[in-house]
């Protein structure tokens, strides 16, 4: 099977680890699969794939989405910038893909990261499954605002199954109650949601 890995430039957060992982884990257990990883520009995933003899590109992919949290003014410019910006890096990311992988031959794709729209672009194109992997609340998190319309039904449109962090639902739910624990005097074991709190963070 071969599967077409997309990740965004930086290697800096949790999405580029944890693709590092998934990579490792499909070479130590020598998974029937040929991962191809595409990132927006050159950094530590690349670095890990050349060590291991994993095909790899820098496709220079846009992120659709900008956070918003200057004042009105500045937002306002660097959304501007950012969408023209936006506009011309897709053209171009998807013929560097298409100059450099047979897209005929991916079975799947596996989007590794919220804010990067290209594998939803290529499914859309040439028919392919697409994974999308939601690792975080984009606009609530982190007040992103989108180059999407209706970002959302987007997503939902073009992707063939969603992976989401489940476990972010489970953290703030156990850490809104570990918080009551504390103001109502403990009235349930807080070592024991401190186990439960450590458990999901860390997995």
């Amino acid at each position: 099977m071969n599967v077409l890995y997309i990740s965004d430039g930086s290697d800096k957060f949790g999405a580029p680890k944890a693709l590092i992982e998934i990579l490792k884990e499909i070479k130590e257990k020598k998974y029937d699969i040929n991962p191809i990883v595409l990132t927006s520009k050159y950094n530590g995933v690349n670095k890990f794939c050349e060590e291991n003899n994993i095909e790899n590109y820098v496709t220079k992919q846009p992120s659709f989405m900008m956070t918003k949290k200057e004042n009105f003014f500045k937002f306002i410019v660097k959304f501007v910038i950012k969408f023209i910006r936006y506009i011309v890096f897709s053209k171009i990311s998807i013929q560097e893909v298409e100059k450099k992988v047979d897209l005929t031959k991916i079975d799947l794709i596996h989007t590794n990261t919220t804010i990067i729209n290209l594998g939803a672009e290529l499914s859309k194109k040439y028919k392919i499954k697409h994974y999308w992997h939601i690792r975080e609340f984009g606009q609530k998190d982190y007040d992103f605002i989108s180059f999407k319309r209706n970002y959302i039904n987007y997503m939902n449109k073009y992707k063939y199954r969603m992976i989401c962090f489940f476990c972010s639902f489970i953290i703030s739910v156990l850490i809104a109650v570990f918080y009551i624990a504390q103001i109502y005097d403990n009235p349930i074991d807080i070592g024991f949601l401190s186990f439960l709190l450590s458990f999901f963070i860390s997995h």
